[in-house]
């Protein structure tokens, strides 16, 4: 920082600049007149060797309203760099400026009012076309480019005349292969003279559904050419982006409270080692929201023919956006009544209770992200389901045998798919899992083989 008294001729010099000086004794007394007698002044890039030798010009931007600026001069400065500097608009900001003068022996402070100039320093030539006047537009309507033709003219050009002869011979052969304007002339006229006008008939190919292959109505659509088991499920199968913007402030609300309150509210307890910290991931809020939802509801409609519209809406207490999706996803279409004494209910088949209990399973191992595991004890229990039945759904989701197990436990030849192998778990995993069976997915589900028993194997002898 450098200060000096601001003490400047009213008398305008033949630049059209005033002269500031840190050297009192050579400038006259009188000032001008303004709010602040005194002024700061900020070095931005460099430190003056001997303040001094320092000396302070304002000037006025020619033609333009534009208030003053102030350049900083010394003996030892470059030609090509100027100190430019501005006064800050410290009214418009809403602070002041002020210089406290301590007295040492009294310890008392007198605040004196003050601007401050920072400078900066810049080239000669922006210096010079701020005195001249302001700067003249860009005209950004002119065409500074080179055409691509003329440019590969003096390309050609200097190849023949100091390329060498391997260079040359090869731009010869170029241009005996260039097609000119003559030569697209004589084959438009040779296409058009053709005889043949008929237009042929085209066959289009009609897709045959029988043909197609099959696609399960149980289990989620997977990716077949996955190359990574993170690959294989997607999440945008349970939520979509609109969705997830309309759940996501609730989802984080719901899942904000500790541990005992969620599990008092009846939150899953197995769910409650998913949760971690939301706050890297707000949208895992909403699938764990959407799988508790999806636990709860099986468990209702578990051993139910019907789900009827009150014991829907009464035992499932979530958002409207959840209970929507679940509607959509696995029971489709309306409450109805058989008679009028009768309470309105959606019939339910075994289809849609394996549907929504894949759908389970798949997510359980998407939210699972790092090792895609899935316990088999903890999620049957959780589910009140069978043991043989997870694990036949875990095997047809494309789970198999984890690496880090030893002893293979061979699922039952009953199975429809052979993706899955549960296994013992070693005892460190079984108390980390809380089971000793687990089932791990590594890709994509493979299609069902087909098995020959003795009696087609023997009809097939006889043929």
């Amino acid at each position: 920082m450098v200060h000096w008294k601001r003490t400047i001729d009213t008398a305008e010099t033949s630049n059209n600049c005033s002269m500031i000086s840190l050297d009192e004794s050579s400038v006259p007394n009188t000032s001008v007149a303004s709010k602040h007698s005194n002024i700061v002044a900020r070095l931005t890039n460099n430190i003056a060797g001997n303040i001094q030798e320092l000396v302070f010009q304002r000037h006025k931007v020619a033609n333009s309203k534009r208030g003053y600026f102030y350049s900083a001069k010394t003996s030892h400065q470059s030609s090509k760099i100027v100190h430019l500097g501005q006064e800050e608009n410290s009214e418009i900001e809403g602070c002041d400026y002020a210089i406290a003068v301590v007295n040492k022996r009294t310890g008392k402070a007198e605040f004196l009012p003050t601007k401050l100039i920072c400078f900066e320093n810049v080239p000669a030539h922006d210096f010079e076309a701020l005195l001249n006047g302001p700067n003249k537009k860009i005209d950004y309507s002119i065409d500074n480019s080179i055409l691509r033709e003329s440019m590969a003219e003096k390309r050609r050009a200097l190849i023949t005349e100091f390329g060498s002869a391997k260079r040359n011979k090869a731009q010869e052969a170029s241009l005996r292969r260039q097609i000119k304007d003559e030569t697209l002339a004589v084959m438009m006229q040779s296409v058009f003279a053709s005889t043949k006008t008929k237009e042929e008939p085209v066959e289009q190919k009609v897709e045959i559904s029988m043909l197609a292959k099959p696609e399960s109505s149980v289990l989620p659509k997977a990716n077949m050419e996955a190359k990574s088991p993170q690959d294989v499920y997607t999440f945008s199968i349970f939520l979509s982006d609109a969705e997830i913007s309309a759940l996501q402030s609730e989802a984080l609300q719901y899942l904000s409270k500790s541990r005992k309150e969620l599990i008092e509210k009846g939150f899953s307890l197995l769910l409650c080692n998913f949760i971690g910290d939301l706050t890297v991931n707000p949208k895992r809020a909403c699938y764990l929201l959407l799988l508790d939802a999806m636990i709860h509801c099986y468990r209702i409609v578990s051993k139910r023919r019907f789900l009827f519209e009150a014991l829907f809406f009464k035992e499932l207490q979530y958002p409207v956006t959840v209970l929507t999706k679940i509607r959509e996803m696995f029971f489709p279409g309306e409450f109805v009544k058989d008679d009028t004494r009768s309470k309105p209910k959606i019939p339910i088949n075994l289809m849609h209770k394996d549907r929504l209990l894949s759908h389970v399973l798949c997510l359980g191992i998407m939210l699972n992200h790092e090792n895609m595991i899935l316990p088999i004890s903890p999620w049957a229990k959780e589910l009140g389901a069978p043991e043989l039945k997870i694990t036949k759904l875990a095997t047809a989701l494309g789970c198999r045998q984890d690496m880090v197990i030893y002893n293979i436990l061979i699922i039952s030849s009953k199975a429809k798919c052979f993706h899955c192998s549960v296994s013992f778990a070693t005892t460190s995993e079984g108390l980390r899992l809380g089971t000793t069976r687990v089932a791990k997915l590594v890709g994509p589900p493979q299609p069902p083989k087909k098995r020959y028993g003795r009696q087609s194997t023997a009809r097939a002898s006889k043929s």
